[in-house]
């Protein structure tokens, strides 16, 4: 719903509110500004869609679901690949990452699936590019107990 007014014989819009998704009670947790807005809620993942051709504005808002995987609190950090996020649930490393496919562009990944015992009730996440170009990436999730999980990914590669 859009909150406009008339001023001077012109439409000036204040806000709009709408309902994000198929759940209402759905909270949002964090938004990502990438090429296209990212929003994490704690029961899925939802893009606005937009483009040169077709600019957000408040008739044309819309949130797009990207996966139903909810987000915990850690907060996401952008990689060269996407943006990394902690699943609420299962305490997994996710990526929500660009796929170049114009009817889904983005998709979720799991990047702890090797290791996802070591994740044990995370902090914080951070992470290292592969040092002299190399393609390695280095996801570094601090736990509760005070112990550092070390996880690499290949930057291209499916896992």
């Amino acid at each position: 719903m859009s909150l406009k007014r008339i001023v001077n014989d012109k439409e000036v819009w204040d806000a709009f509110l709408e309902e994000l998704g198929a759940d209402p009670n759905s909270r949002i947790l964090h938004l990502v500004s990438t090429e296209q807005l990212v929003i994490f809620t704690d029961r899925g993942v939802y893009f606005v869609p937009e483009s040169p051709e077709s600019p957000l504005t408040p008739t044309s808002l819309e949130f797009a679901l990207i996966g139903p995987d909810g987000a915990s609190s850690v907060n996401p950090v952008i990689a060269s690949e996407g943006i990394m996020f902690i699943d609420a649930d299962a305490e997994r490393l996710m990526i929500v990452a660009m796929t170049g496919n114009v009817r889904r562009p983005w998709q979720v990944a799991e990047l702890s699936e090797a290791a996802y015992h070591m994740l044990t009730g995370q902090k914080r996440l951070a992470i290292a590019n592969g040092l002299d170009g190399r393609t390695e990436r280095y996801a570094l999730v601090l736990n509760d107990d005070g112990t550092i999980a070390c996880m690499m990914y290949r930057r291209g590669s499916e896992t």
